[in-house]
């Protein structure tokens, strides 16, 4: 039988309130490039990392405070996780791209070695005609008006099974090599912004059909195209245990684990890392489980839902991992800056990893692999963590300025419930497509501050523990907008 598990909710504890003015600045200055790697070389440590964080022992800090003008409580009841290495570096990077032999790995390690099909079989159209008689019967129409037009979708599909093949038929295509479209955008450097992709579908090893889509920024896999959308929709982003949790913790739907165990599943995506030759570079950030629900109503309703294991990687360098957050990518708009010189979009580079009873069910490599330039200095010097609290202090009311003046429930809060120290990645000015990779103190939490879409029991964002409220650059102090990028 299944493990069924209820997983606990943060707790956040109350402590004496101070009270800090909400400062009257701009949300997001321009840094200077310039100005930060000359502090970040003009004083070299000779003391160990842990010496200059300084962190307490506990590894554990406390502290709430209000802000004026703002009925908002900020709680700060947070673990502090350091590197695993003595120093920090300052890693001068640009985007690369992926490599004609990691693709066709990709098409090894995860496509089965599958050619790609050019005409579907028979056992594809009656799957998709299951999954619609099944949809007609639980009575969710979805995107039909009515039973009747369900229905005429099920015999349009039973008629494509009846006109195709027992077999697939198969393609000469390398789609390693073979793009679908090709441009560049204009005004660009071609070498940084050609835009390559590729997708195709194949047989999985358990015989579905499955579909993978490479191109310049992300590579993806998902062992099911049936289900493809359905996943994405609720991974695009972010693991829905980011609103969900209170409402499992509260027993409002079960979430029923695979049966193999999470070291299990674990060791299974970290071979998956190793045949793709991606261990050298990545390690294992967060292990999690991953519920398979598109919206939480799904599961409210049903009282139920399946789940997977989430296994998170990012890259390391020297021992420092790039700070995994749910956000998905930078980008310039006319909001952020547009003289700032920065790169109109570009995702943040991570890999995960979706473990069932089954095998890998789906892999994404988001963003295009880091090409590492240099490494302007093996150790800078860095804020420590209580110079860093006040710059979290001071600023928290300016990020979220126009969050507090949108106010809608009795009892608005911020917690803070983790401090990472790793490195995010700050765009290079008039560089499109380069970046260094900073030291960073990265605060993870829960935002409450509006209701969402009338949900019962909402209780906030964050309780993934990905969700960054806030990154403090730990070599100049600035605060750094991880959707502009600087």
């Amino acid at each position: 039988m299944k493990k069924q598990i209820l997983l606990i909710l943060f707790s956040v504890l109350l402590l004496p309130v101070a009270c800090i003015p909400t400062p009257e600045e701009e949300v997001v200055r321009p840094k200077q490039m310039g100005t930060m790697i000359e502090i970040a070389l003009s004083d070299l440590p000779e003391e160990p990392l842990f010496e200059i964080a300084d962190v307490p022992e506990s590894m554990h800090v406390t502290k709430e405070f209000a802000l004026e003008r703002s009925r908002v409580a900020v709680t700060i009841d947070a673990d502090v996780v350091l590197p695993q290495g003595d120093a920090i570096p300052l890693v001068h990077i640009a985007q690369g791209t992926f490599s004609p032999e990691f693709r066709h790995r990709v098409m090894h390690v995860l496509g089965n070695d599958s050619k790609p099909i050019d005409v579907f079989p028979k056992s594809y159209y009656q799957d998709i005609a299951n999954h619609l008689i099944a949809q007609r019967d639980s009575g969710d129409l979805d995107k039909y008006d009515s039973v009747e037009d369900i229905n005429r979708a099920i015999s349009e599909v039973l008629q494509e099974a009846d006109a195709a093949p027992a077999e697939p038929v198969y393609s000469d295509r390398d789609p390693a090599v073979e793009q679908d479209f090709h441009f560049i955008e204009p005004g660009s450097e071609p070498l940084d912004t050609d835009f390559w992709t590729s997708s195709y579908c194949g047989i999985s090893e358990i015989g579905t059909v499955f579909h993978v889509m490479m191109s310049t920024q992300s590579v993806e896999y998902f062992r099911n195209i049936q289900e493809a959308t359905h996943f994405e929709n609720a991974y695009n982003f972010q693991n829905p245990l980011w609103i969900a949790q209170p409402m499992i913790d509260r027993g409002r739907f079960r979430v029923t684990t695979p049966e193999r165990s999470m070291e299990d599943a674990k060791a299974e995506a970290q071979r998956v890392m190793d045949e793709l030759q991606l261990s050298s570079d990545f390690t294992l950030t967060h292990a999690r489980i991953a519920p398979l629900i598109e919206y939480v109503g799904e599961a409210e309703k049903a009282g139920q839902c399946d789940a997977a294991y989430e296994f998170l990687f990012t890259r390391q360098i020297q021992g420092v991992n790039v700070t995994y957050t749910n956000d998905l990518y930078s980008y310039a708009s006319s909001d952020v800056d547009p003289e700032h010189g920065v790169a109109p979009q570009w995702r943040y580079e991570r890999v995960r990893i979706y473990v069932d009873d089954q095998g890998i069910l789906a892999f994404y490599y988001d963003g295009s692999p880091y090409a590492v330039l240099e490494r302007s200095s093996d150790a800078v010097r860095i804020l420590p963590l209580e110079d860093a609290i006040d710059v979290f202090e001071k600023r928290i009311g300016i990020v979220y300025a126009d969050s507090f003046d949108r106010v809608q429930i009795e009892d608005p809060s911020i917690r803070v419930t983790e401090i990472r120290l790793g490195l995010t990645r700050v765009l290079e000015q008039n560089a499109p497509n380069r970046a260094y990779l900073v030291p960073s103190w990265t605060f993870f939490g829960i935002e409450h501050l509006t209701s969402y879409n009338n949900m019962s029991g909402f209780e906030g964002f964050g309780f993934d523990g990905t969700t960054a409220v806030l990154t403090v650059n730990a070599i100049d102090g600035s605060v750094i907008d991880r959707n502009a990028g600087y």
